[in-house]
């Protein structure tokens, strides 16, 4: 019994690790570029929520359609807003996962006044939990950037397919109420 529980146990770790690999393949060129540049790279430990994932996606609440996503499909954009519809639940990022991602630091939304007092340059993060996308067989999340200020912030939907057993970026969706 004893040997199932713990088959059992390390088989939902291991799933729930590879789940995060397309954020990790994607933030790792981020924060590698950050560090390059002498900027501290800080991971907000609560999740954003995934409901505005389908708007964006769909390019929904955009006046101007400037980008049309390369990857959309019907079935998907309904996968995601019945996914993401009751996304009410606050998650959180443990510290292990920000050192994989290879954040400098993890951080609560309510500690970060001293940061931007600071002289040195940080770029905060917020991503949410990943959706797999069963037409397209992609993986879908939303990162939030926060530049300098809070009032500072880029945010996209990150879309990667997984080619010859890699994760592989295929195309960012910038939301269009921030340009």
């Amino acid at each position: 019994m004893k040997k199932i529980v713990l088959l059992i146990s390390s088989c939902l770790i291991l799933s729930s690790c590879s789940s995060y690999q397309p954020i990790n393949s994607y933030i790792k060129e981020e924060v590698k570029k950050n560090k390059d540049n002498k900027i501290v790279s800080i991971l907000y430990s609560n999740k954003p929520s995934s409901s505005i994932i389908p708007d964006i996606y769909n390019e929904k609440n955009f006046k101007t359609k400037i980008h049309y996503s390369k990857t959309f499909n019907q079935f998907d954009y309904e996968f995601l807003k019945k996914k993401s519809k009751y996304d009410t639940i606050v998650n959180f990022w443990t510290r292990k996962e920000q050192e994989k991602f290879g954040f400098d630091k993890l951080t609560d939304y309510s500690k970060t006044e001293n940061y931007f007092e600071s002289d040195v340059k940080h770029v905060f993060y917020r991503i949410s939990n990943p959706f797999n996308l069963k037409k397209s067989k992609t993986t879908i999340f939303l990162i939030c950037k926060y530049r300098g200020q809070r009032n500072n912030i880029e945010t996209s939907v990150i879309i990667s397919k997984k080619v010859k057993g890699k994760w592989e970026f295929v195309e960012k969706i910038l939301s269009q109420s921030e340009n």
